[in-house]
């Protein structure tokens, strides 16, 4: 389990993080950033509820990054965290293009004006339809 990792790319397209597995039970696991310090830690938590097939129940799938960062004249510990939830229903239609075309949709709406609007409370609107890869920082 020690050497299982993730390795995932920066907003810049160039930098890569390597995430370690450091815990794992049944459909959950957690993984640690190799470059991370006592002052600055980021995690991927990776959870699964799957339901026996037959069951009307969805199956649930949940990523979350959490990163803490020490503030260094105060010392208080700051938390902010992402979490992509995707519910799928137990029916042949919801295949895997149907999840990814849903995530692409997503996914699209995360650049940096977006993002400004989104955090300031209110809700964007605007033409979001951007072709290539992801990028929160693009316009």
């Amino acid at each position: 389990m020690a050497n299982e990792s993730l390795i995932v790319t920066a907003t810049n397209g160039t930098t890569d993080s390597t995430f370690y597995r450091v815990s794992g039970t049944g459909y959950a696991s957690r993984w640690a950033d190799a470059s991370n310090t006592v002052s600055s830690k980021q995690f991927i938590d990776i959870d699964h509820e799957i339901n026996p097939t037959g069951s009307l129940k969805p199956d649930l799938h949940k990523i979350t990054l959490r990163r803490e960062e020490v503030n260094s004249t105060t010392g208080v510990l700051n938390t902010s965290s992402i979490s992509l939830q995707i519910k799928v229903a137990k029916d042949a239609v919801f295949t895997s293009a149907v999840i990814s075309d849903m995530l692409s949709k997503i996914m699209c709406l995360f650049n940096k004006s977006f993002m400004d609007t989104f955090q300031s409370g209110l809700t964007p609107s605007g033409d979001f339809n951007v072709t290539g890869p992801f990028n929160p920082d693009r316009d």
